[in-house]
């Protein structure tokens, strides 16, 4: 018996797929000019297309098409730049549905306020300079690449995301750890398939479980250091604690509906 996660293939549209993957550069050069391009959407949407990039240059790199690191080193330093600031928007976003005077110490989420400004600050310094020679180039070389994209290519590759998922997925416990990795194959996987126009229903519903998860597994984090390292006193960091708990019940919720989604959907053929 074999385990099934990915939907029947109805073909791929090569050209759209090709199109596809040249709107996400155009995009994440575009970007550096929107008027609103350090608001929380805006900065999702482009992490959304960098990990699109990052699909298509695993898919090249899976046919044996020489890329360098080097020259695309460009994409990660976006990446990393938008992320440190979208992880302080996410901990703030998601602190703050449990803050209500009586329970959260105000200092605490004006502490988070303060640290995802100054992350803004420098993101907005970054992006004010405009896209990088070395992006640049990036962009004109996976454009260059994308033409000679084909079908089969595709579709081998896709194969072998969902066995290496396949490979992650046939337990009956996950470890935390073990669901970060499963997130971002999860994620990589499912984006190649929408890019090529090949609707997937099961990884799209467990990659938004996942993605409601890992907020909360930031946001935790967060207050997990604020309690041990702040210089708050143990008067005012006991409801950034009882916050603690309440994240921990949360994450062990989703966790469950993870599992449960995972065991109640997955389907299975003869090999």
């Amino acid at each position: 018996m074999q385990t099934v996660i990915a939907s029947e293939n109805h073909g791929i549209d090569l050209k759209k797929t090709r199109k596809e993957f040249k709107k996400c550069l155009d995009e994440v050069y575009r970007h550096f000019y929107l008027d609103d391009n350090c608001s929380a959407d805006v900065v999702h949407e482009l992490r959304v297309n960098v990990k699109r990039i990052d699909a298509l240059i695993s898919l090249l790199r899976s046919d044996g098409v020489q890329l360098s690191c080097k020259k695309l080193k460009a994409f990660r330093t976006l990446f990393n730049m938008a992320g440190r600031l979208r992880t302080r928007q996410i901990e703030f976003d998601t602190v703050s549905k449990y803050f209500t005077s009586d329970s959260v110490n105000p200092n605490y989420l004006h502490q988070i306020h303060e640290e995802k400004s100054k992350r803004l600050k420098k993101y907005v310094a970054f992006i004010g300079k405009g896209p990088s020679k070395k992006l640049t180039r990036g962009i004109e070389i996976l454009k260059k690449e994308i033409k000679n994209l084909r079908s089969n290519q595709i579709l081998r590759y896709e194969h072998a995301e969902e066995k290496r998922l396949l490979k992650r997925l046939k337990r009956q416990i996950f470890r935390e750890q073990e669901l970060h990795m499963i997130r971002k194959d999860l994620k990589r996987y499912y984006l190649t398939l929408k890019m090529s126009g090949q609707p997937n229903d099961f990884t799209e519903k467990l990659q938004e479980l996942l993605g409601g998860w890992h907020d909360h597994q930031i946001a935790f984090d967060h207050v997990i250091r604020a309690i041990y390292t702040s210089n708050c006193t143990p008067a005012e960091n006991e409801p950034v604690k009882k916050m603690k708990y309440s994240l921990i019940n949360d994450k062990e919720r989703l966790y469950e509906e993870i599992v449960s989604f995972y065991v109640s959907n997955i389907h299975y053929r003869d090999t």
